[in-house]
Formats: C-alpha cells, structure tokens, sequence
C-alpha cells in the first residue's frame, strides 16, 4: 500500500536516527524486546477499555519495528537471527494486540462476533506473513501485496483511536478490512509464487506436413 517512494523516505530518516544510537550499549534485539512489550501494554490497555490509549501505543510501538532494523544496518551488524528474532516477536506481538481487543469484545457483550473477527484477522496476518517466510525460505523473494504490516498496524490503530467518536461498529470495520485484505494478499503472494515457479511451457512441435508418395510408374 505504501509506495516505495514513502518507504525509502522513512528508512533513510530512522538511519539517521539510528546513527546517533550506533556507539551506545542499546542493541537491535533490544528494540526489538521493547516493542513486543509495547504491544503487551496494547493489549492490557485494549482489554481494559482504554481504546484510544491502546491505538496511541500500537501507533508508537510501530517505531521499534523500523528502529531496530535501522540500528542494524547503522552499525552493519544485520545477522540471520537478528531477523529471525524480529520476525517471530512481530507475529507474537500482532497475536498479543488480537488477544486484548478479544478480551474487549467478550467483556461488552460481543463475544462471538468479536472473536471471530479478531480470530480471523490475525490468521490473515499470520498467512501473509507465513507466505513471504516460506518464499524465502525457497529462495524466492515475495513482497507483494498491498496489506503488509505496516499496513496493518495502520488499519488496527484507525479502528481503536477511531473506536470513542464512532463507536464500536469502527473497530469491527476495521478487523473486516484487514480480514479482507489479508486473505486477499495471501492470494497475490500464493499466485506470485506460482507464476514464478511454475515451470516454462514446451514449445508445441509443429505438425508435419505428409508428403505424397508418387506412385511407382
């Protein structure tokens, strides 16, 4: 959904940020714990009532996903378990935010349809992320599809800062979307593998033309 132009911009300004973090104990990894505990407080605070607070601190622990990736191309240190570690506490962490708006739903009285829809939006998120993982993991780079994370985490703040001018109905409108969306990436990245991997068609052979036989004379 982001275009590169906007991303390019964020990543070259949190390098710069980044820079000044690059002599000091602080590593990657720490980032990387602190902004899974940023989306524990998001979900203590969903799950409390508290919103518009939550969609606040989802919206600023939203820079710990660039921050540390930043730190580790300041420093030159990006490693294998270095984005192994950030991935997983991503997916735990999109899993942690989905309990506490669960938790929300079931203790106002929505129970089922509450979640049910956070259910499925977090397995959406999960099947785009797992999609591009195990791309990779063949070898095959897999970043299509517009409802990545940052795009989620966008959505999700929307509907929780959104949730105390319009209602509950706009945190439920926002779980649709990414439900949506994230069935509907998963679908772009699944045929982008296969139109990549799928292997080239023979060329059909050319029908032979039969030559008539003249009759011996």
């Amino acid at each position: 959904m982001f275009n590169k132009a906007v991303q390019d911009w964020v990543r070259s300004l949190a390098m710069r940020v980044m820079k000044k973090l690059a002599n000091t104990p602080i590593t990657p990894n720490h980032i990387t714990i602190l902004g899974l505990l940023f989306t524990l407080a998001v979900a203590w605070l969903a799950g409390a009532g508290f919103l518009l607070a939550a969609g606040l601190v989802l919206g600023i622990s939203s820079i710990t996903d660039i921050a540390d990736g930043a730190l580790a191309r300041a420093r030159n240190a990006c490693t294998d378990y270095g984005a192994f570690f950030d991935s997983l506490l991503d997916r735990i962490g999109e899993a942690v935010v989905g309990v506490g708006i669960i938790i929300y739903y079931v203790n106002h009285g929505h129970a089922m349809e509450g979640s049910l829809l956070t259910y499925l939006s977090i397995c959406g998120a999960l099947m785009v992320s797992y999609a591009r993982a195990r791309a990779e993991g063949l070898g095959l780079e897999c970043n299509v599809g517009f409802m990545a994370r940052p795009e989620r985490i966008v959505v999700t703040c929307a509907g929780l800062v959104l949730f105390p001018v319009f209602g509950l109905w706009v945190l439920s409108a926002s779980l649709w979307v990414l439900i949506v969306t994230t069935f509907f990436t998963t679908g772009q990245r699944l045929y982008h593998v296969y139109s990549v991997t799928r292997p080239a068609p023979q060329e059909e052979p050319r029908p032979r033309l039969l030559r008539r036989r003249r009759a011996a004379s």
